[in-house]
């Protein structure tokens, strides 16, 4: 596989991340998953659906010819890391009752980061480095 591939396999990811993460999450979302277990898993399923295209262009441009196997191992990777890396952030900032928008951007990053890390954990595993090459 070509640099130029990898590279642009995992420019299209993280775009696939931030639509789900941001362009797919409205305001009312945004607010409401801090209370509501049906409003979070709304939010995950749109991010994993962002994503699982993401990989779907990728598998494409690639030739990876993943299976369904694979797409429900990613599907189920994507949607579980998402809800719990939310999870305990909700539960964080709740707990803590944080107030101050330079801690809030802290934990934003931080789950930035382990949002990207999962993502970058699937795409090597997966799809650089896949036992079904």
């Amino acid at each position: 596989m070509k640099m130029l591939q990898i590279l642009l396999g995992l420019f299209i990811l993280v775009a696939a991340h931030c639509f789900g993460d941001y362009v797919f999450q409205n305001d009312f979302i945004a607010k409401k998953k801090y209370g509501s277990f049906l409003i979070l898993f709304v939010h995950c399923i749109l991010y994993t659906s962002a994503c699982l295209i993401g990989v779907f262009i990728v598998d494409l441009l690639i030739g990876m010819r993943l299976g369904d196997f694979q797409y429900f191992l990613i599907m189920m990777t994507l949607i579980s890391s998402h809800y719990f890396v939310d999870v305990i952030k909700i539960n964080t900032e709740n707990r803590l009752k944080i107030d101050s928008e330079k801690v809030k951007i802290k934990y934003l990053w931080i789950d930035q980061i382990a949002h990207l890390a999962v993502i970058l954990m699937i795409y090597f595993i997966l799809v650089v480095k896949s036992p079904w090459q």
